[in-house]
């Protein structure tokens, strides 16, 4: 079983699952449905959410949302920055910049 630790607080996986999700401001996005772990670090590097409510009706797919977007995390929910999405869109362009550059390295 994975243990997240926050500040003082040890949250296991079991119960990060299912987790409520919403942003600072208080729009809800859905529920926490799984995370990616970096090995080298052993630490989440990003959450997968199950979208619900509004959020849920105009997103078909789980969003993902990275470690540096989460503001905070307690037994009963999680917060993340309003800009969820322009960070998500970030992280993206990111990858395929660098597969890009490894395809043209390649050449």
């Amino acid at each position: 079983m994975i243990r997240t630790f926050v500040g003082n607080m040890k949250i296991t996986s079991k119960k990060l699952f299912g987790l409520s999700v919403e942003t600072k401001s208080g729009t809800i996005l859905g529920r926490l449905d799984g995370f990616a772990m970096d090995t080298d670090f052993q630490s989440i590097s990003e959450y997968y959410i199950k979208p619900e409510g509004l959020v849920g009706g105009l997103v078909k797919n789980k969003l993902i949302i990275s470690r540096g977007q989460v503001l905070d995390i307690s037994a009963q929910k999680m917060v993340v920055d309003d800009n969820y999405a322009a960070g998500a869109e970030k992280e993206n362009n990111k990858i395929e910049n660098k597969v890009t550059e490894g395809a043209m390295m390649k050449e």
